[in-house]
């Protein structure tokens, strides 16, 4: 983070839910310097699981990283992340 704001470079994190919580203040940080951080699932388990063949897991793992986004860095932040950079990395590819 500290190479990406000394170079005044922009990006966009693709972070699962449970690294959310793990590193929240990371990832405030990340906030408040202009990066986007965007919906990678909640654990990375739809990429090994079985289940990741069943849409509503992977729906169930999308929205429950909303929630912990929302509670993590408020609504109007998620409003933004899904209205101004709606974008989602499958895990594993």
């Amino acid at each position: 983070m500290d190479l990406l704001k000394e170079k005044n470079v922009k990006t966009t994190f693709f972070i699962t839910g449970d690294n959310v919580v793990k590193r929240a203040d990371l990832w405030q940080r990340a906030i408040a310097e202009g990066h986007q951080i965007c919906n990678h699932t909640m654990d990375h388990h739809a990429s090994t699981s079985p289940l990741a063949r069943d849409p509503k897991d992977l729906e169930r793992q999308i929205l429950e990283r909303e929630k912990i986004c929302e509670t993590t860095f408020g609504k109007a932040y998620l409003l933004r992340m899904k209205r101004d950079f709606p974008f989602f990395r499958f895990p594993g590819g």
